[in-house]
């Protein structure tokens, strides 16, 4: 049985203050502990991107609609076993409280971003992505103690929100192979460091959309290469960038 209390503990009270206005805060529940996927200022916003870009399956532990009012915290979680709490934050503390009808358009979000069918992507985004990868993790190693590494990793982001892969490609140096297969991304990764994507077992037989799906769980997600650029770049600019990008066209 999932244990929430772990990760609404981390959620904190801090809000929007006094305003009488509520924002609200799309998680994805990791080993690391919640990452924020999107925040606006409502519900219908946390929607507002294609859902590829906000996948919370297979790779996460399932995620949290997260609303923040002047003085608490309303959380409400579903795992991606299909177990849902819903949570209430004061100042003295955060308590499991029962689920209201109000709480059902939120766990209908998570559902939606668990399912397979609805959060498979193109795969020009799959190497879009695997690209987007290999130049900021590139940039956090080479660049590390430069204080041109944020100008650094500008270049490659600006290039990926402009969807020219072309020239994100050209800045690792390596040549995409046309047309794009799930084959050409695997040889891709090996191109540009990234854990090898060949399937130990060939005699299973795996349709083209089995193999986007193993793609699309092994090749960092949208919001995770946002997070990295805000929490380590602290650039909110760069992961808007990067969110907002439109699907590559390969």
């Amino acid at each position: 049985m999932t244990d929430f209390s772990g990760w609404v503990g981390t959620v904190g009270l801090g809000g929007p203050g006094l305003g009488g206005w509520s924002r609200f805060e799309l998680c994805a529940l990791t080993a690391e502990g919640p990452v924020v996927m999107v925040s606006g200022p409502d519900l219908m916003s946390l929607a507002w991107y294609p859902p590829d870009r906000l996948a919370l399956g297979p790779v996460t532990y399932g995620g949290m609609v997260v609303r923040r009012g002047g003085s608490s915290v309303h959380v409400v979680c579903l795992d991606n076993s299909g177990r849902s709490e819903v949570w209430h934050g004061t100042s003295s503390g955060f308590e499991p409280v029962p689920s209201a009808a109000s709480d059902n358009d939120a766990v209908e979000v998570l559902w939606r971003l668990m399912d397979p069918g609805v959060t498979r992507p193109a795969l020009g985004e799959i190497m879009g992505r695997m690209l987007l990868w290999a130049w900021v993790d590139d940039t956090q190693n080479r660049w590390r103690v430069s204080p041109d590494r944020v100008d650094a990793v500008v270049s490659g982001v600006r290039a990926y929100a402009r969807s020219d892969l072309d020239a994100l490609a050209s800045l690792l140096e390596v040549t995409p192979e046309v047309p794009v297969t799930p084959a050409s991304i695997g040889r891709l990764a090996s191109s540009v460091g990234h854990p090898s994507l060949e399937v130990s077992d060939l005699t299973v037989q795996r349709t083209l959309v089995d193999e986007i799906d193993y793609l699309h769980a092994c090749v960092p997600t949208r919001w995770s290469l946002a997070a990295d650029l805000r929490m380590r770049f602290g650039r909110i600019d760069l992961a808007q960038m990067v969110m907002a990008a439109p699907t590559p066209d390969v």
